[in-house]
């Protein structure tokens, strides 16, 4: 089980370990539509940067261990990927596994992603959790409460999201929730700016918080 401990910095990047092979950014061509996060258009021009492209990948497992490597050589990590005509672009990190740490982090919001289910953990209900869909009305709901912001900032604290995804399903499902996670914290930094709220995303290797399944969709009225 991961421990969680609060101090104020995250550790992105750890220790050397075998060099990865380099990994390419797809140029987008004209009849797609880009929606890169503003990490990503700032780390793209950075000698460390490299993508990795989830196009090309089968499956969660696939992506980890792809990370791990990039890790161990204290590389920005960004990832590239396609849903429909659309071609989005993100940064993540996730821990060297030569490197034996506990991650501590201090006065920011934790949401934990299993599969399609998100949880924020923060709320006193611990048993509670949603579908990855509903992240931007949990973002709309933060937005309300006073003790999610900065101090003396018209910005709320940053946002770790901890993400695992079963590396039984298709490489699919991890894509649909790295969309959902562009887009609705883009929503929100496209309106308010692009520090308004921060986020990053851990990935994991392996799933240490039990979430229950979102409950079941309504049934449809007759």
């Amino acid at each position: 089980m991961k421990t969680l401990c609060y101090l104020l910095l995250i550790p992105f990047f750890l220790t050397s370990c075998e060099p990865d092979t380099e990994i390419e950014i797809i140029e987008p061509i004209e009849s797609r539509t880009t929606f890169f996060s503003y990490d990503f258009m700032v780390d793209q021009y950075h000698p460390d940067f490299e993508v990795i492209l989830l196009d090309s990948l089968q499956n969660y497992g696939e992506l980890i261990r792809k990370m791990q490597r990039l890790s161990c050589n204290n590389k920005r990590i960004g990832i590239q990927f396609s849903v429909g005509d659309t071609l989005y672009g993100l940064t993540g990190f996730t821990d060297c596994p030569e490197v034996e740490i506990i991650d501590c982090y201090s006065r920011i919001n934790i949401f934990v992603i299993k599969n399609d289910s998100l949880k924020n953990i923060r709320e006193l209900n611990r048993k509670k959790s949603m579908h990855i869909s509903e992240l931007s009305k949990v973002i709309d709901r933060i937005q309300t409460e006073p003790l999610r912001y900065q101090f003396r900032r018209n910005a709320l604290r940053l946002t770790l999201l901890n993400l695992y995804i079963d590396p039984k399903h298709p490489i699919s499902m991890t894509k649909e929730v790295l969309k959902e996670v562009a887009t609705a914290f883009k929503e929100v930094n496209t309106e308010m700016g692009p520090d308004f709220f921060k986020y990053n995303i851990l990935f994991e290797d392996n799933y240490w918080m039990y979430i229950p399944p979102p409950p079941p969709p309504p049934a449809a009225m007759e």
